[in-house]
C-alpha cells in the first residue's frame, strides 16, 4: 500500500466520449488505487466504489472538466472529503496549505508511515493538511496499511527461506541438520507473522456504537 506519481506525461487525451467514459484508462494509469490513500480497489470493493477525481474541481475550473491531465482515480471515500475544496495551487516546497499534484510529486514521499501502528503523519505542511482534510487515518486505511507491512514481513521471511533451501540442497551432508533447524524456526515465524494478520480489528465495539 503505497503511493505512486501518476505518469501523466505519458496520458493521452480522448478523441471523444468524456470524463465518466474514461474510467478504465484512467484507473489502469493511476494503478488502479487511489491517488489520496492509496488503498487498492481490490481492498475496497472494485472499481464500482472509486470515482474519476477532478484534481481541480469542476466547480472551480470548469474548463477542465474533461482534461485528462487533470483527472485521477480517487476512491470514493477521499473524493467526497476532497469535494471541492482548493486552497490554492500548490507549491515546490509544499510549504503551504494545498492539493499537491500528483503527476509532478510522489506522494510516498511526503508521507511518513509507521507500519507497527498503521497510522501516516504528513513530513511538510501541505501533506498534513492531506491527513486531516481526507482523513487519511481513517480505520480502514489503519487496517490496511498494518496488512500490508504483516504481508511484506511475510514475503521477507519466504524469500529467505527459499534462499536457505538452496544453500540446503547444495551442501547435503550433517551440515544440513543445522540448516534444516533454521528453516523450522523461520517457518514458525512465519506462521506467527500470519497469526497477526487475524488479530486485526478495524473497530472496536464502542467504536460500532
Amino acid at each position: 500500500m503505497k503511493w505512486k506519481r501518476i505518469l501523466k506525461e505519458n496520458a493521452q487525451q480522448p478523441a471523444k466520449g468524456s470524463y465518466s467514459d474514461w474510467k478504465e484508462v484512467i484507473a489502469q494509469e493511476g494503478f488502479n488505487q487511489c491517488v489520496y490513500c492509496a488503498i487498492h480497489e481490490n481492498a475496497f470493493g472494485g472499481p464500482r466504489n472509486f470515482h474519476v477525481e477532478h484534481y481541480r474541481p469542476r466547480s472551480k475550473f470548469d474548463h477542465l472538466v474533461n482534461v485528462i491531465l487533470n483527472l485521477f482515480y480517487a476512491c470514493a471515500i477521499c473524493n467526497v472529503f476532497k469535494s471541492d475544496h482548493w486552497p490554492g495551487e500548490p507549491c515546490e516546497d509544499h510549504s503551504m496549505i494545498c492539493y499537491p499534484d500528483p503527476s509532478q510529486v510522489d506522494y510516498d514521499t511526503l508521507f511518513d508511515v509507521d507500519f507497527d501502528t498503521g497510522l501516516v503523519s504528513g513530513k511538510f505542511v501541505a501533506s498534513r493538511y492531506l491527513v486531516e482534510q481526507l482523513h487519511l487515518n481513517r480505520h480502514q486505511l489503519v487496517l490496511e496499511r498494518r496488512r500490508f507491512f504483516i504481508y511484506d514481513q511475510i514475503r521477507q521471511k519466504r524469500e529467505s527461506l527459499v534462499r536457505l533451501t538452496g544453500e540446503l540442497e547444495l551442501i547435503g551432508d550433517e551440515k544440513s541438520l543445522k540448516y534444516l533447524g533454521r528453516i523450522v524456526r523461520m517457518i514458525a515465524s512465519i506462521d506467527s507473522v500470519k497469526d497477526k494478520i487475524h488479530s486485526i480489528r478495524p473497530y472496536t465495539s464502542d467504536q460500532t456504537r
